[in-house]
């Protein structure tokens, strides 16, 4: 793919990483998001594998740890990479980290997994299909897919039109002073996919 967003650009990336421009992630308003995914998976799974497409500093494995049996690791950007290395998460839990570093529309993985998760990603992408086609060829019958995006950029209207409805549609916000306003009320979608029987 030619066209790259921010998103999608190494340089930009690590630059955004490396000079902490996502430290806001770490505030607890932010955790309301893991909550979320929390709480959906463990709804339907007991024990899962699980990809975590833009996972950042890995945050979210902490919160699915006891229902997780495999996570895979989805980012560009080596700082990112660096910090979740570098956390007692990842030190706790090696044997069942697998890393696929690089673009999301260029993940390659040789299995299904039960779960794909994708927290604030879905509206920096150029690629509308990258949803589809992760929910079509990498998440097993009976997954299900978590999505996230703000209400200020419904990302769902343009990458997630052509996947089933969601089965679930979670809208809720951000009660802080932060400076992002068009971004307070956020939404998370999930999606099944159903068995052939």
């Amino acid at each position: 793919m030619d066209k790259k967003t921010i998103f999608e650009r190494l340089e930009y990336q690590n630059k955004i990483w490396k000079i902490g421009l996502y430290d806001y992630l770490y505030n607890s308003v932010y955790s309301m998001r893991f909550a979320i995914a929390n709480y959906y998976v463990q709804q339907f799974f007991k024990q899962a594998k699980i990809l975590d497409v833009g996972a950042g500093s890995g945050t979210l494995l902490g919160y699915l740890n006891n229902v997780t049996t495999e996570y895979y690791y989805n980012d560009i950007s080596e700082y990112a990479l660096n910090i979740f290395k570098n956390s007692k998460i990842y030190a706790n839990n090696k044997s069942k980290i697998k890393i696929i570093f690089g673009n999301i529309n260029d993940i390659d993985l040789d299995i299904e997994v039960d779960v794909i998760i994708s927290l604030g990603v879905v509206k920096y992408l150029y690629d509308k299909n990258t949803f589809l086609l992760l929910f079509e060829k990498k998440l097993k019958k009976n997954g299900i897919m978590l999505l996230e995006t703000t209400e200020a950029c419904d990302g769902f209207s343009y990458y997630c039109k052509d996947l089933p409805n969601p089965i679930h549609s979670v809208k809720y916000e951000l009660l802080n002073n932060s400076e992002f306003d068009s971004s307070k009320t956020r939404i998370i979608n999930v999606y099944r996919k159903e068995s052939d029987n």
